[in-house]
């Protein structure tokens, strides 16, 4: 069975999506974890970058999946 033209189109989107959601929920947790690490925070999520970074990434592309 082929795909139309526009299904590849929109599957191709939809990958470029995710990753711009995992980049951009990467970019999130490395801020939100260096603005609470210096604000002395005891979250263990917030501060260690080692969790907070793939947490927010995972986060990111869940938003975007749908």
């Amino acid at each position: 069975m082929k795909l139309s033209k526009f299904r590849k189109v929109m599957r191709d989107k939809g990958a470029r999506r995710i990753i711009l959601g995992l980049f951009i929920g990467a970019g999130a947790g490395f801020i939100a974890s260096s603005i609470a690490g210096s604000a002395g925070s005891q979250c263990m999520i917030l501060c260690n970058q080692k969790v907070a970074i793939p947490y927010f990434a995972a986060m990111g592309a869940l938003v975007t999946w749908r």
